[in-house]
């Protein structure tokens, strides 16, 4: 994953592959559809990566999608509180002995791994 050099050292949470895992009912897992599906907030918007450089043709749609970005940064971190990923997931890490970032990343098959060293 190229964005792991980007945040060596910090903890990295995937909110989206932990929402499949704790909300399975709800169909999509986009941020979209989570904020309205999870904690009805309607407002939300998707940008989608072929529209950015239209963002950049003037400086009011600019200054529209930082206000976005920065909704979004929001909703991601009030889902992750509404989850309770970080207990959770600190929990398991706890239980299994394996990383709190393997943890974070639902990687199960390494928590298994680690599960069964300490078993048997």
């Amino acid at each position: 994953w190229v964005g792991s050099s980007l945040a060596a050292g910090r903890l990295v949470c995937d909110v989206a592959l932990q929402a499949k895992d704790l909300l399975p009912k709800i169909g999509a897992h986009d941020l979209v559809t989570l904020m309205r599906e999870h904690l009805g907030v309607t407002n939300m918007h998707a940008v989608e990566p072929e529209a950015l450089p239209k963002y950049y043709d003037s400086s009011s749609s600019l200054k529209d999608l930082v206000e976005m970005t920065f909704t979004n940064a929001l909703a991601v971190a009030r889902l992750a509180h509404s989850l309770q990923i970080l207990p959770l997931t600190k929990q398991l890490t706890n239980l299994a002995g394996n990383g709190w970032n393997a943890s974070l990343q639902n990687k199960r098959a390494e928590r298994n791994e680690m599960l069964l060293c300490h078993e048997f």
